[in-house]
């Protein structure tokens, strides 16, 4: 199911004798999911690896799954069916043994990742350098890598109370499980909400429909009436501290801006994880270029714990 050119395995071959690209069959797909689970990278979840493997990736020759003489390194893969503002392909680390890459590794990782991305759609590839991968930023610089934006690690106690809400909901409007009939006019809000937030990648309809099938809960979405005004998605982690609850998405269609509804997505995904079971904390993630997105989490207990510069190189395509 998954491969890298034949011409890119003898090249890199040639140089890192050592280190390669092999091909990744349809059957192997399992031993990457385990392999993610049991070196995850930036935490990143089997299911996330899954989900991007098979659904987010233009074509096989977009994952990269790296092995050396004491079996798989890495595996990653080139994010670029999304479409984002920026206009970037992401390059997603799915897993690493160790956390780090020797650098005969990193130079095969990235001379595929950037080969794959001037094939096109996307005109720039972006890596995040997560704390683990602070070290790999003297290598992109040295490749031609620029610093675009920054995204922050952030996390408040469990037990944190909520401050009062500013602005209360208009009349008739109320929170629910998106619905079947709903999920094309999420998908909308969605795009609209991260149409101009560096970094953000929203998958295609037709691919949110799919992962949407398979999801342990429906977003969370504020209507007026049935259409979709603001949403909220959620996902609680197991941990060895208890379960840690996560707030992966929040926003609002952007025509209501100003009207507070940031604030009631955040507190309407706090109150959702707090029903599952108690959560020893919260986290979640946020760009720098987003200074209200900052002083809202601020508001509600958030502090930041993380900085996580994204670097970028143009790449322009091939022919």
């Amino acid at each position: 199911m998954v491969y890298v050119t034949s011409a890119l395995i003898k090249r890199a071959s040639a140089r890192m004798s050592n280190i390669q690209c092999k091909r990744l069959s349809a059957e192997d797909l399992k031993d990457v999911v385990a392999f993610v689970g049991n070196h995850p990278s930036g935490g990143m979840s089997p299911d996330d690896a899954h989900r991007i493997i098979t659904g987010l990736v233009r074509g096989p020759e977009a994952v990269m799954d790296l092995h050396d003489e004491a079996g798989r390194l890495a595996v990653a893969a080139v994010v670029d069916t999304c479409a984002n503002v920026d206009d970037s392909a992401d390059l997603a680390i799915l897993g690493i043994r160790g956390q780090q890459l020797p650098p005969a590794g990193f130079q095969l990782l990235f001379e595929q990742a950037e080969e794959v991305t001037r094939q096109g759609p996307r005109g720039s590839l972006d890596i995040t350098l997560m704390p683990e991968r602070a070290s790999w930023e003297q290598s992109l610089r040295a490749r031609g890598y620029e610093p675009a934006h920054t995204q922050y690690s952030m996390e408040c106690p469990g037990a944190v109370p909520l401050p009062p809400l500013r602005e209360p909901l208009p009349e008739g409007w109320r929170w629910m499980d998106a619905e079947d009939d709903q999920l094309a006019d999420y998908h909308r809000v969605v795009s609209e909400a991260f149409s101009t937030v560096p970094g953000a990648f929203v998958p295609p309809l037709e691919e949110m429909l799919v992962a949407l099938k398979h999801a342990v809960r429906r977003p969370r979405v504020l209507v007026e009436g049935r259409r979709v005004r603001a949403f909220a998605t959620v996902r609680v982690h197991e941990r060895a501290e208890g379960a840690v609850g996560e707030v992966r998405t929040i926003g609002r269609d952007p025509v209501l801006r100003g009207a507070g509804l940031g604030e009631h997505a955040l507190q309407q995904a706090l109150a959702l994880l707090r029903q599952d079971a108690p959560i020893v904390k919260f986290e979640l993630e946020v760009t720098a270029r987003n200074e209200a997105a900052l002083k809202l989490y601020q508001r509600h207990g958030f502090r930041i714990v993380h900085s996580m510069p994204v670097f970028r190189r143009r790449l322009p395509r091939q022919g």
